[in-house]
């Protein structure tokens, strides 16, 4: 199996940094992302390169193929994970993907595809969902399913709320909001989202 992705560790700021780099940032929406992956207690991630999105290559067909300038195809998906992983995980994730199901079954906190545009690069995006955890205060994710990753043949789940960056170009606001409604209604529910 040959694919290209890399793995770094969480342990300092520039760590951090680095990763909101990554995501195309530092923004506001990279920075929230960035404060929940610390509340989960993310500790390290996967970035898988040259990955192909079915949201972001709907949009590249039918709006970002046809301009006057060019797009990339790919996109990157990022992975997060509670356990510590170190330089020799490449190894042992590059032959085995039952390695990373095993590795990830209780560290697994989610993923974000990031897309190659510079004002919303933020993809379809699925974290580990949280509620407050001071006294007296409940949440209610209304939107919450499991989704399913599969990176090198290992299934990783992730119970959260679908969720992406609004990319003016293409779309409102109320074109998000009815992904992630549809979204939802795919993962928990079965309904066909997809054209």
């Amino acid at each position: 199996m040959n694919v290209d992705f890399q793995i770094a560790s969480l342990r300092v700021p520039e760590d951090w940094n680095a990763l909101a780099k990554i995501l195309g940032g530092p923004n506001r929406v990279v920075n929230s992302i960035i404060r929940h992956l610390i509340t989960v207690g993310v500790c390290s991630y996967l970035v898988e390169t040259r990955y192909i999105d079915r949201d972001y290559s709907s949009d590249y067909r039918r709006f970002y193929a046809l301009t006057f300038k060019t797009y990339d195809r790919h996109c990157k998906r990022v992975h997060f994970l509670r356990k510590k992983l170190n330089p020799s995980s490449r190894i042992q994730f590059g032959s085995s993907g039952r390695a990373l199901e095993k590795t990830s079954r209780r560290s697994y906190r989610g993923f974000c595809v990031v897309r190659p545009l510079s004002g919303a690069s933020i993809g379809r995006t699925a974290l580990h969902a949280v509620g407050p955890t001071l006294k007296d205060l409940e949440s209610c994710v209304t939107c919450r399913a499991e989704i399913r990753a599969n990176l090198f043949g290992a299934e990783l789940d992730v119970v959260g709320a679908s969720f992406m960056q609004q990319d003016s170009r293409v779309g409102a606001c109320a074109q998000v909001a009815i992904w992630t409604g549809a979204r939802h209604m795919h993962q928990r529910y079965k309904y066909d989202c997809f054209p």
